[in-house]
């Protein structure tokens, strides 16, 4: 086939997505790349739509903004402007010989990878959902979309995907009718560990109601008090607020960063003797990149999630799933707040 004539098209929603295409294009760097940006208004947006548009290697089509506080007949006004801004886009593009995107369950990107005809499908891993999304498919190809069932069925019509292919961080068994690839990600070229140091890598649990805050805030304080001859540096969370970042000045510092932290590993010229956080997705991503490197994760208890959290259900599964991850840089680290 002509390489200039193969056309390949990313649908993409946060910079962790944007970090993961980047590596695809990288891997497979023939050919002509297009994205579709599906955005909510989370912190930061604008510097991602920036980012998006500034990779060369990227010819942004379509941006869709997902307001997700609109509610009865203005959500599906909206929505069905964003549907008819479609055919603006298969007037010029009716043919993908691949379609990557990133929200399996979202109904708004699967409709997109239905208004194309394509040759493969690729689900571009989106962390820690590779695992429910692998064993969902396993039992049934039905998409459990989020929503009004008959505008799902009847106005979308939405259809399962046949065959799907994983571009995924971690070795897991998929269904036999699915294909599975495993990628990882570009390393530092940095050799310098420094063992005395300590990146945690935050993530917005306070503010999406997944933890107390009194309860994260013994944990870091934990962290401080086992490890008081360390250097702790706290990486946040684009998504963290700056009120909640105020309280964790018992770490030597606190940085906001711009970019996802595995393009900040990267560029590192000394790197941590261990890397930490709570359930992340960096923790799959980056062990076996960087082997010399101690992950842990702390684990949460039942205590400490806020009653009537829509993640009480989902905890014990995803701790299920990062302990079948299997690597030797890889471990638990439980900390005793109790006391």
């Amino acid at each position: 086939m002509d390489e200039s004539k193969f056309k390949r098209l990313f649908i993409v929603a946060n910079p962790t997505h944007l970090v993961n295409i980047k590596n695809y294009i990288n891997k497979y760097p023939n050919g002509k790349n297009y994205v579709i940006l599906t955005i909510t208004y989370f912190e930061g947006y604008e510097e991602f739509i920036k980012n998006a548009r500034n990779e060369r290697c990227l010819k942004i089509i379509m941006i869709f903004f997902i307001d997700q506080s609109k509610k009865g007949i203005g959500l599906y006004y909206d929505i069905f402007k964003k549907l008819h801004k479609t055919k603006t886009i298969k007037k010029d593009h009716k043919f993908f010989n691949e379609i990557c995107f990133t929200n399996y369950n979202s109904w708004l990107q699967n409709y997109l990878v239905n208004q194309f005809r394509s040759k493969k499908l690729i689900l571009i891993s989106d962390g820690t959902a590779i695992f429910s999304i692998v064993d969902l498919r396993r039992n049934n190809r039905k998409i459990p979309f989020a929503g009004n069932k008959i505008f799902i069925n009847m106005v979308l019509k939405l259809k399962p995907i046949k065959n799907l292919h994983y571009y995924s961080q971690v070795n897991i068994d998929v269904a036999d009718y699915d294909s599975l690839e495993v990628f990882n990600f570009k390393a530092s070229k940095s050799t310098n560990i420094n063992p005395k140091k300590i990146y945690f890598v935050g993530s917005p649990l306070v503010e999406l109601e997944y933890i107390k805050p009194e309860n994260n805030l013994k944990y870091l304080q934990s962290l401080r008090e086992n490890f008081k001859d360390y250097e702790i540096v706290y990486y946040a969370h684009r998504r963290e607020g700056g009120k909640i970042l105020k309280e964790y000045g018992f770490f030597d510092r606190v940085l906001l960063d711009s970019i996802p932290f595995e393009e900040r590993l990267e560029n590192e010229l000394e790197l941590p003797g261990m890397v930490i956080s709570y359930l992340s997705s960096i923790l799959i991503n980056l062990p076996q990149v960087y082997q010399n490197i101690n992950f842990y994760y702390i684990p949460l208890s039942e205590g400490d999630i806020p009653e009537n959290s829509q993640f009480q259900s989902r905890y014990c599964k995803l701790q299920h799933n990062f302990e079948r991850i299997r690597s030797d840089n890889f471990k638990k680290l439980n900390l005793d707040i109790n006391n």
